[in-house]
């Protein structure tokens, strides 16, 4: 199933799959101990960019809801969805590595 833009996921709980990843994130979350980075793998349209994105909004989001997920309406919240986040969040996409 491939998504466009408009009707990405933007919580842990809309992702299908990915369950112990998103246990480690909701973990991660709880605890306020983030590793360093994470390295997401997979084809293309497997989820990494949405993953990636809801990683980030978790981390910075500051009205998580019970399950970890990101309010997605704050400030911090709409830079990560909308790409307009500063210092705190680098994406790298697959086609800088080369």
């Amino acid at each position: 199933m491939e998504w466009t833009i408009s009707e990405r996921p933007t919580t842990l709980d809309g992702v299908a799959g990915c369950e112990s990843l998103k246990n480690l994130v909701r973990t991660c979350a709880t605890t306020k101990k983030w590793p360093h980075y994470f390295l997401l793998t997979g084809k293309y349209g497997s989820g990494k960019t949405t993953m990636a994105k809801i990683i980030a909004q978790t981390m910075v989001c500051k009205d998580l809801d019970e399950n970890g997920n990101p309010c997605g309406v704050c400030k911090d919240c709409k830079s990560i969805i909308d790409e307009t986040f500063g210092r705190d969040v680098k994406m790298i996409g697959a086609e800088s590595l080369k």
